[in-house]
């Protein structure tokens, strides 16, 4: 037997045996959530006006390759007013990033994962660099970095 034929025969023959090995796997998830959630915000910027805007979040997360997904996460918050401040603000961001999932055997399930996107803040006062006009409106990037645990709460789901 040449040589060539038997690498390829040891190739082919290990190729299977993962092909096998991922099969006994069981198949990933799509994960999804929504929730109500509150957000702590100040302004005018400097001070500590702090105040609570009302909102939701939610997303989902679609397996990509072995324990990494591809996360999806939105939100949007209002207050109608801002204490000691003649308007209200609004704020609505939308991100994406990957999370990379610890696979274990056992019903916690943790994960880290970092996110990336923009925020768009809207119906409120954003002031402006010297020489330009304050807006209602402005838009800037956002970055989140975490991580969390999944905990089945069955051992079907």
């Amino acid at each position: 037997m040449h040589k060539l034929s038997r690498v390829f025969l040891v190739f082919a023959l290990l190729s299977s045996l993962s092909i096998a090995a991922l099969a006994q796997r069981p198949a990933p998830a799509v994960d999804g959530y929504a929730v109500f959630s509150e957000m702590r915000a100040n302004a005018p910027v400097g001070s500590c006006g702090c105040f609570w805007m009302s909102g939701a979040h939610g997303g989902f997360s679609l397996p990509m390759w072995r324990d990494f997904s591809v996360v999806i996460e939105a939100a949007g918050h209002h207050n109608s007013q801002i204490p000691n401040f003649n308007t209200g603000l609004s704020i609505f961001y939308d991100m994406g990033g990957l999370r990379m999932r610890v696979a274990n055997h056992t019903r916690f399930q943790p994960f880290a994962q970092g996110l990336f996107g923009g925020v768009h803040g809207f119906d409120s006062y954003f002031p402006a660099p010297v020489g330009r006009f304050p807006t209602s409106y402005d838009s800037s990037f956002a970055l989140t970095v975490g991580g969390g645990v999944d905990v089945n709460v069955s051992r079907h789901s």
